[in-house]
């Protein structure tokens, strides 16, 4: 024989489980995207163009970039 349950409790383990789906996710997205952006910003090029500082910066500022990280 089938045990009757609640279906407010079946609607909350549901909600409950969708919500965990969510954070778990979330959790999985978020360390990759975080690495990618510092990954890029560490090369000095992919640092200017990402900010877009290469119409805003001076030649000096830019030749001293070139210079420091061998752009």
């Amino acid at each position: 024989m089938h045990s009757k349950r609640n279906p407010d409790f079946l609607f909350a383990l549901e909600e409950f489980r969708m919500k965990i789906t969510l954070v778990r996710k979330f959790l999985a997205i978020v360390p990759v995207a975080l690495c990618s952006q510092f990954a890029m910003a560490y090369n000095a090029s992919s640092a200017i163009e990402i900010a877009g500082f290469n119409a805003m910066l001076r030649a000096e500022d830019k030749a001293s970039i070139t210079e420091l990280y061998g752009v």
